[in-house]
């Protein structure tokens, strides 16, 4: 019975794998195949590869607005982390008047739905001359991480026990070198998480970056849309487009899949 069982969940993990897969695997299989083939039906399932699709696609300047969504992917991510990390352990250690409220009062501005704000952001981005610039992506998605930032490191430095703190000060370390030297490195899964989300969200972000960007700035999200056209979809790039655009997030999951278990487990068994 042991052996039959574990046979039908490993049979029933490989329907899902298939399942999640399977578009993964059409949107590849067409990115390597020529015009007439993406587009037969039934569909041609024994053809000859080609890259002329990706070779065409790092002609068009895709790579470029590749680089763009890295820089505006990292850049806040690891501001919001610097920032984020001293603010998160201040409300989970210090005694402050109404802290709840404090921390509430941070999550709400997650609670903002972006279509509300993004006329304001707009306006102001107009004046300071910010449009279509990388700076004013960063601020944006600075602004949007930071919030995230601080409530999921504030309950990962709630999980270490404040007895580790107590001890620290009698060592004689001040509250920024425990943070630094004793609490960040017990919490190391939980950075590794919070940083992860924060790019996730960054690197697919597409209304900010079609508002506020141009040719210059815009990402990856964004300059997927110019192989769409109005009666005229070019498959073999967009196909190739969004290969390119899924595999450093695949490699990144890749790289962090042990963290990510631990961070995401972090304080479950207390």
């Amino acid at each position: 019975m042991k052996v039959f069982g574990r046979v039908f969940l490993y049979c029933l993990l490989g329907v899902f794998l298939i399942f999640y897969l399977f578009p993964v695997f059409w949107i590849f299989q067409i990115s390597v195949k020529m015009p007439k083939e993406a587009l037969a039906s039934p569909p041609i399932w024994l053809f000859i590869p080609t890259a002329k699709n990706y070779v065409a696609l790092a002609s068009s300047g895709f790579l470029k607005s590749v680089m763009n969504s890295m820089i505006a992917a990292t850049v806040p991510t690891f501001l919001a982390l610097l920032i984020g990390a001293p603010a998160a352990y201040g409300l989970a250690r210090l005694r402050t008047k109404r802290k709840e409220d404090i921390s509430f009062y941070i999550l709400s501005t997650r609670m903002v739905p972006p279509i509300t704000i993004l006329f304001f952001y707009y306006l102001i981005f107009t004046k300071l001359g910010l449009i279509d610039t990388l700076s004013g992506l960063v601020i944006i998605y600075l602004a949007i991480d930071l919030p995230l930032a601080i409530w999921l490191l504030k309950g990962f430095f709630e999980e270490v026990p404040q007895e580790v703190d107590e001890a620290a000060m009698i060592d004689g370390c001040g509250r920024i070198q425990i943070l630094i030297r004793v609490v960040l490195p017990l919490v190391k899964s939980g950075l590794i998480v919070t940083a992860l989300l924060c790019i996730l969200f960054n690197w697919s972000e597409f209304l900010f970056a079609l508002t506020l960007t141009d040719l210059d700035a815009r990402t990856a999200p964004v300059a997927i849309f110019q192989f769409l056209a109005f009666g005229r979809i070019q498959w073999g790039l967009l196909s190739s487009a969004g290969i390119v655009t899924l595999l450093p997030v695949v490699v990144i999951l890749f790289v962090i899949r042990k963290y990510l278990v631990r961070g995401m487990t972090l304080g479950i068994t207390k």
